[in-house]
């Protein structure tokens, strides 16, 4: 049993392609599970946060096979700008499209509020961690 789930932690497709397909099917089980959470009053904001957590686990677990993220070189100053820079521009044409048309199906909006108004710290970090560090692990490594 050890020795089959070290071949699979080591196995380099799989490393890659399953965070990304548990992520997938994270998406997909959102989409699904909205009508019937809506029409039992449950947010769906949570599935956001686990998704996250879960997704980083696998992730976690399968590090030892991205040595593509671990072996860099070190950048230079110029690459440091020019990511920043390609960063800002995705970001601002990520946002402008997502106010038009672009958008193929609307879900529910994640809003980390307690039912007080005030924001609920724990899930809104946890979401922002699932974003900035498993999305782009993800990107990355598939």
């Amino acid at each position: 049993m050890v020795d089959s789930l070290s071949q699979i932690r080591s196995n380099p497709v799989l490393a890659r392609a399953v965070p990304f397909l548990l992520f997938i099917a994270f998406l997909m089980a959102n989409s699904v599970l909205a009508p019937l959470a809506a029409s039992i009053g449950i947010s769906l904001s949570w599935l956001a946060v686990i998704r996250g957590v879960i997704v980083a686990l696998v992730l976690a677990w399968f590090w030892r096979s991205y040595t593509e993220l671990r072996n860099t070189e070190a950048a230079s100053a110029t690459h440091w700008l020019v990511s920043i820079g390609a960063g800002i521009a995705v970001f601002i044409i990520w946002i402008e499209w997502g106010q038009s048309g672009a958008v193929i199906t609307h879900s529910e909006r994640f809003i980390p509020l307690l039912p007080d108004g005030s924001l609920d710290w724990p899930k809104a970090l946890l979401r922002l961690a699932g974003l900035a560090l498993v999305v782009p692990v993800i990107d990355r490594s598939a």
